[in-house]
């Protein structure tokens, strides 16, 4: 997760302050909500851990997770990391 989150920073620093996590996983092979292991809040924690010193300085930093799992086409994790700050969310400071 830390190298394809690296790639995807494009050099660019970790946001400060708090900010959103999304975390969509799909797995090949049916429809609809993926009932079976890894457990989704497994996952989270690992996405969060791998984006520590990249997306963000610290994953203390989320305020808010939006998760699915998912069976589907193919196997496909996306995340995306957005600051709260300005949104008018996200705790003190806005």
């Amino acid at each position: 997760m830390g190298i394809l989150a690296k790639l995807a920073m494009r050099g660019m620093a970790p946001f400060t302050g708090p900010v959103s996590l999304t975390v969509n996983v799909c797995y090949a092979g049916g429809t609809g909500p993926h009932d079976r292991r890894p457990d989704l809040d497994n996952i989270i924690k690992s996405v969060k851990d791998g984006l520590n010193g990249v997306a963000y300085h610290d994953d203390s930093q989320v305020w808010r997770v939006t998760a699915t799992k998912v069976w589907g086409e193919k196997d496909e994790t996306t995340v995306e990391v957005r600051s709260a700050r300005g949104t008018g969310e996200g705790g003190h400071g806005e």
